[in-house]
């Protein structure tokens, strides 16, 4: 080794090491949007599965199985595992109107039916459960468009579900 080559493996670390640090930061933090955004979806589409099949005029024998906000409220939390109730917010569409849980455990206690009872008045009627969640990523500050300050940006992750009610 010659004395011009001292120090080269520093430099050359510096130049390939800070691009496979970054390559490895991003897809971690990439891979936990994905998870994120993967058990929001299941979660909506969970508690929009669980509207449709006990809709409101469902009737099993002799017991009716019609259920509450409520119900459905704690079927989607029940659902997002790992993602905060306190943040989710959700929203529930009939034909007959919305209701909106915001954040999704003030719904938790909700015993008014859903979906209504004017809502399945042709007996295949379109429910819909959107939800949101903020979703927070140290990267987002590198992508996103300068504001005056570096603090970690918060966006929201969408999901949404549509099932029909057969009966």
């Amino acid at each position: 080794m010659c004395n011009s080559e001292k120090g080269s493996a520093i430099i050359e670390f510096a130049i390939g090491g800070i691009g496979v640090i970054f390559a490895l930061v991003s897809a971690v933090g990439m891979s936990l949007s994905m998870w994120t955004y993967n058990t929001l979806k299941f979660a909506v589409a969970e508690g929009a599965r669980y509207a449709a099949v006990h809709g409101q005029q469902c009737s099993v024998g002799s017991n009716s199985c019609g259920i509450t906000v409520a119900n459905i409220a704690n079927q989607i939390a029940s659902s997002a595992v790992g993602l905060d109730a306190g943040k989710m917010n959700v929203t529930l569409t009939s034909s007959s109107g919305s209701i909106t849980c915001n954040p999704l455990n003030t719904c938790s206690s909700n015993g008014t039916a859903w979906p209504p009872s004017g809502a399945n008045i042709d007996g295949s009627s379109q429910i819909t459960i959107s939800g949101t969640y903020p979703e927070q990523s140290g990267l987002m500050v590198l992508f996103l468009p300068y504001t005056g300050s570096r603090t970690v940006q918060s966006r929201n992750l969408m999901a949404s579900s549509q099932q029909t009610i057969l009966f």
